[in-house]
């Protein structure tokens, strides 16, 4: 039976042994997330439950970016931070409910896949009708391509890591051993901190330069995850 008077920090503490948040996610998200998580834990719902409900409430949000004005733009970046706070709380429901599965993983990767991928796309078409410049569907299409690249690459290692226990692993080792800097970096790809990004450049209302950016940045790392995979596959031959 669970305990009913698990608080947040308790929650917090349980997540400290994992070294892969950004800066916005350890200060901010998680922060916030913890404190969801203490309420539901009291309640029947299940990890994967919180899992597929936050995939609707992340794509919610293209609604939003779709239509193409300052306000409604702000108010999917709003959606877009709410999807990624509650993403955390999935993971901490699952370690307190003993809950964690290769299941709940892999529901976990592929909706924030898919819904990382589709909001970016919907917020090139959405800015390029508030700017009324077509240009920007190209840079959000290649942002999000790269994202699902990079979500692809995440899936390979996962895979290769259940086949091969010498591979590159994710930080989340499942014998609990200590991650290596490498498996951080993969791990990283994971990381929560876009949406907060995307919430402030909408704000000031530079969510296009964001864009452009992340539509080169992402590319970068996707280059940058493969060189780091293959220099660790040569480094064993």
């Amino acid at each position: 039976m669970l305990n009913s008077t698990i608080s947040a920090e308790s929650v917090t503490n349980k997540r400290k042994s994992i070294p892969n948040d950004g800066f916005i996610d350890k200060y901010l998200n998680r922060k916030i997330s913890s404190f969801i998580t203490a309420l539901l834990i009291r309640t029947p719902v299940s990890a994967n439950q919180v899992t597929i409900f936050n995939a609707f409430i992340g794509l919610s949000s293209i609604f939003f970016f779709m239509k193409g004005s300052y306000y409604n733009i702000l108010i999917g970046a709003v959606i877009f931070q709410v999807n990624t706070i509650v993403d955390h709380c999935d993971g901490e429901i699952a370690r307190q409910k003993n809950q964690s599965s290769r299941f709940g993983f892999w529901l976990d990767v592929t909706t924030d896949a898919i819904v990382s991928t589709t909001v970016v796309i919907s917020s090139g078409i959405g800015i390029s009708t508030y700017l009324n410049e077509p240009s920007y569907i190209v840079w959000g299409a290649m942002a999000g391509c790269g994202i699902l690249v990079s979500s692809l690459l995440v899936f390979y290692n996962a895979v290769k890591r259940d086949s091969d226990k010498d591979s590159l692993c994710f930080a989340i080792t499942e014998n609990g051993k200590e991650p290596t800097k490498l498996d951080a970096f993969v791990d990283g790809t994971l990381n929560k901190n876009l949406s907060f990004y995307f919430l402030l450049s909408a704000f000031i209302g530079m969510l296009h330069l964001l864009l452009i950016i992340a539509a080169i940045g992402v590319q970068v790392h996707c280059i940058l995850i493969l060189v780091a995979v293959y220099k660790k596959r040569w480094s064993k031959n």
